[in-house]
């Protein structure tokens, strides 16, 4: 078992969706895997420990498995499911992005980071 299955564990020692120290993490822990369900995906970077999940975008299918990642980067409607397998139960951590700040720094960007005029 890796360090990253074994601090997931530590964290999440039963099934469900647990809010983590940090604003806008989510912490996921499925026990058996789960058929297709239609969901509301908010702008949200999910990142896989262990397990699989798909997504169905009509007849897109994506798979994610541990060491990828999904990026949503606009609300969207898909259908989602969940895989476990012999290793364990499926392990992931969702990021939620918040769309303001990112206009915010990527104005920043544009202007080369300059904020305040020079004194």
């Amino acid at each position: 078992m890796n360090h990253t299955v074994e601090q997931f564990l530590s964290l999440l020692p039963l099934e469900g969706y647990y809010p983590a120290a940090l604003d806008g993490v989510t912490l996921m822990r499925a026990d058996a895997s789960t058929g297709r369900v239609p969901v509301l995906q908010e702008p949200t970077v999910v990142i896989m420990g262990q397990g699989m999940k798909r997504g169905f975008l009509g007849e897109e299918e994506v798979c994610y498995r541990p060491g990828q990642c999904l990026v949503v980067s606009v609300p969207m409607h898909f259908e989602c499911d969940t895989l476990v397998d012999s290793a364990g139960p499926m392990l992931a951590m969702a990021v939620r992005i918040d769309i303001a700040l990112v206009n915010e720094l990527m104005a920043k960007m544009e202007t080369g980071g300059t904020g305040a005029a020079a004194a």
